[in-house]
């Protein structure tokens, strides 16, 4: 039996990263390619003091951690720090216990790492650094928030669709 696809989009951020009072936050949007239809859910996490670095790998790994079953998996990300590290060209020196959190949640599943350019208007891209910035800045997750911004993405959908 084939596994169920599935396409991970996820971006980390940390606002006044680096600096003392930084706060970060990770999101991602799973989408689930079934045979008549895509469904979406776009998690989130609040991270409090944390680099973007750190705000990326986090991401990724809620994505992955969403997941109840194995499947064949489809991240991406703004991060190449991420998609070179997963994919063995870079080495970790750093946040040990980020990578092996990932390493957990990407475990179970087959996943192919791939990078796409940020802030390029990448609207599953666009969608999750909001959902990022919006819970960095606010603390935690906004429902209402997350669920205007899953709309916005199936908005453009439906009125292709239309006759």
């Amino acid at each position: 039996m084939p596994l169920p696809q599935v396409r991970i989009v996820c971006d980390g951020s940390s606002l006044g990263n680096g600096g003392e009072s930084a706060v970060a936050a990770a999101a991602a949007l799973l989408s689930h390619i079934g045979p008549a239809k895509v469904t979406r859910k776009l998690v989130v996490e609040y991270l409090g003091p944390a680099t973007n670095q750190q705000a990326e790998i986090v991401a990724a790994c809620i994505g992955l951690e969403a997941l109840f079953v194995p499947c064949q998996v489809q991240v991406v990300t703004d991060s190449t720090y991420v998609v070179k590290t997963m994919t063995g060209r870079f080495r970790r020196r750093a946040n040990q216990d980020l990578w092996r959190r990932l390493d957990r949640a990407a475990a179970p599943h087959h996943v192919a790492w791939q990078w796409t350019r940020g802030h390029a208007g990448h609207p599953e891209q666009e969608a999750c650094d909001r959902a990022a910035r919006h819970t960095a800045k606010y603390g935690g997750s906004d429902e209402a928030f997350l669920a205007r911004l899953l709309r916005q993405l199936e908005e453009p959908a439906s009125r292709a669709a239309a006759p």
